[in-house]
């Protein structure tokens, strides 16, 4: 053979070799040889009836050394189920002859659309895929948890009471019109979907107690979701607009509350007697992208609340009237401030001035922050920027300031865990007996006792 032929033949079998190499291995057919998965059953948390889910998926594993041909996937449902098959990229509601290689696995993911039902309590939605391979049948099994829900989209309300029944799901806004009341009792979850905010011109009272409180959050269910900031927008306080909250809880919006901004009207024409009026007692606003609370020459009273979860938790612009008594006011950001106030705003380059009128009693301003209060007035304004703290904690670089009473300075507050949102205090908390005695003001944001005559700073009484 000459070094040509020997050349070619070299060429001729690597390449043999090679095609050979990458042939699939065998298929088998033994009816031992089965699938494995990642899960027994798939489960999706509490969906409102109605909405689409989130995209869900488990793996189905071939374990052996041949690859193994799934003669069909089905979801066993059928067109009537409420779920939605994809394998591998390919939609259906059933797949046929799919190839799984040798130790590797392929995706199933599922989504589900829950129909509505008379029912009030959460029901459940189930279906199942089946996979036969070899003679063998198996299965994964799909269960949902549905909720029926009351839902709005783009509503006009007038006078009208929300019970504890359903969930209340807000698809874009709802707006309390003017000379209106929404009363929303005890026990209720008002959920707003992406974007959507309420507007109140008119009424709106919130009377949650201590053992069910009326709750504000996203629709977004699941528990990756629980504490995402951002999900929905805001509740504006519209100017002449009145709205009272006691045992609420509102969370991951954009902005918590947003009282006295009116789009509709020039800021030369926000007056005090135009002022919206907000009442908060044993409230917590947390974990939004902007402040939890914005008052813009509005009148603000908030007993025994607590704002947290973002860099700003208040913000009291255009000056305003403001009286926070027990309240934690905690910031997580190292730049801005926890509470900011200012007197004046700029618009088209013209400064506009409103009066400040605010006083703080037994509150935290505290943060991870060197400096978490911040005032903002120009020397034109600072005759109508009034302000006092009374027995406060505060974190602030100014120490000398004669509108600072008896206030406690950059120490630790002595939570139980500041980090894993237990404000509660510890026994060797500097804050303990240090407060004021504000006489209506009888119990905590817990609903123990101040009976001591000498309560603590702060939303929580000192339980030993």
């Amino acid at each position: 053979m000459n070094n040509i032929n020997i050349y070619l033949f070299s060429i001729i079998a690597a390449v043999s070799v090679f095609i050979f190499g990458c042939t699939e291995p065998g298929i088998t057919t033994n009816a031992d040889d089965k699938l494995s998965f990642s899960l027994d059953t798939l489960m999706f948390d509490t969906i409102f009836t109605t909405f689409g889910s989130t995209t869900e998926y488990f793996t189905v594993i071939n374990p052996h050394n041949k690859s193994l041909e799934i003669s069909t996937i089905e979801l066993v449902g059928g067109n009537a189920s409420k779920y939605r098959m994809n394998v591998d990229g390919v939609s259906g509601v059933t797949a046929t002859d799919v190839l799984v290689l040798p130790k590797d696995s392929i995706y199933v993911f599922v989504e589900v659309t829950v129909d509505p039902t008379e029912e009030d309590l959460p029901f459940v939605v189930e279906d199942s895929i089946r996979f036969n391979v070899n003679g063998n049948v198996q299965q994964v099994k799909l269960l949902t948890y549905g909720q029926n829900a009351h839902f709005f989209n783009e509503d006009t309300l007038s006078t009208t009471v929300w019970n504890d029944d359903r969930p209340y799901v807000n698809f874009n806004y709802i707006v309390v019109d003017t000379l209106e009341t929404l009363t929303i009792n005890e026990g209720v979850n008002v959920h707003l979907h992406n974007g959507a905010s309420i507007v109140v011109k008119g009424n709106l009272n919130v009377y949650g107690s201590p053992d069910s409180l009326v709750t504000f959050s996203g629709t977004r269910l699941e528990q990756g979701f629980a504490e995402v900031a951002g999900q929905w927008g805001t509740i504006f306080v519209q100017r002449l607009a009145q709205v009272t909250f006691e045992y609420a809880e509102i969370k991951n919006s954009v902005w918590g509350i947003r009282a006295g901004l009116d789009l509709l009207m020039d800021i030369t024409e926000y007056t005090f007697e135009n002022r919206p009026v907000c009442n908060f007692k044993n409230t917590k606003i947390k974990n939004t992208l902007g402040p939890n609370l914005v008052g813009l020459l509005a009148e603000v009273k908030a007993d025994n609340c607590q704002f947290y979860q973002t860099e700003t938790p208040i913000q009291f612009g255009f000056g305003g009237l403001y009286e926070l008594n027990h309240c934690n006011i905690l910031g997580t950001g190292t730049d801005d401030a926890a509470l900011f106030m200012g007197s004046f705003a700029i618009v088209d380059e013209i400064a506009y001035a409103a009066e400040m009128l605010a006083a703080y009693n037994n509150c935290i301003i505290y943060g991870n922050g060197d400096q978490e209060l911040q005032f903002d007035y120009t020397a034109a304004t600072e005759e109508a920027f009034n302000y006092t703290f009374n027995n406060c904690l505060i974190k602030t670089d100014t120490l000398d300031d004669v509108n600072m009473i008896n206030c406690i300075y950059n120490e630790n507050p002595g939570f139980v865990n500041f980090s894993n949102e237990e404000f509660q205090l510890e026994e060797t908390s500097i804050l303990i007996n240090k407060g004021i005695l504000i006489p209506e003001i009888i119990n905590d944001f817990e609903n123990n006792m101040r009976n001591d005559g000498s309560p603590d700073i702060g939303a929580f009484e000192f339980q030993p």
